[in-house]
């Protein structure tokens, strides 16, 4: 990383859209800390996951789930 995005990143050196004054971590854009993040509204991607990518796997215990199921066959939870 080059001195510039470091001093960019801590708010010290400011160019670009998003330059304001911050009063809170909470406020500051994503770009300041992120590495390899200069605009987050181009570079950051908001995955909603489908059917095709979720985890065959029950996240409560364990179970593999069957195909199309909806509901886990070991505790019941839904999927």
């Amino acid at each position: 990383m080059k001195i510039l995005e470091i001093l960019a990143k801590l708010g010290i050196l400011r160019y670009g859209a998003t330059a304001a004054t911050y009063t809170s971590a909470k406020d500051r854009p994503v770009e300041f800390m992120m590495d390899g993040v200069f605009n987050a509204e181009r570079d950051l991607v908001s995955f909603k996951g489908d059917e095709a990518t979720r985890s065959q796997f029950c996240t409560h215990c364990g179970a593999s789930f069957e195909e199309g199921a909806k509901f886990c066959t070991g505790c019941g939870k839904a999927r």
